[in-house]
């Protein structure tokens, strides 16, 4: 299957790739989705996870949110997170095959 390489399109994906490379910056964030991969996870299991702050972790947890790396319901008190991007998952997913998890 052949992809459009115009310059728009490719402009297009370059700044997708970028944000979601920005996002994935970080070593917490990176765990966090990691961790994710395998499946939804309570704010306080992420929070243990990656060993920050509740205020520091949450921080994290709302920048993915609200760039749609990740989604949330609620279970009375608390908050469960997932893996909500495909592209994420997708690089999550190499990342792991290539480090493990």
């Amino acid at each position: 299957m052949m992809q459009d390489t115009s310059p728009m399109v490719l402009a297009a994906n370059a700044q997708k790739a970028s944000r979601l490379l920005k996002l994935m910056a970080s070593e917490q964030r990176l765990m966090i989705l990691c961790k994710l991969s395998s499946g939804e996870q309570s704010a306080g299991e992420l929070t243990e996870l990656v060993g920050l702050s509740q205020g520091a972790a949450s921080q994290h947890l709302q920048k993915m949110k609200a760039e749609g790396l990740v989604d949330t319901r609620r279970d009375a008190q608390t908050i469960y997170y997932r893996l909500a991007d495909d592209a994420a998952r997708q690089v999550i997913d190499l990342l792991c095959n290539i480090y493990g998890k």
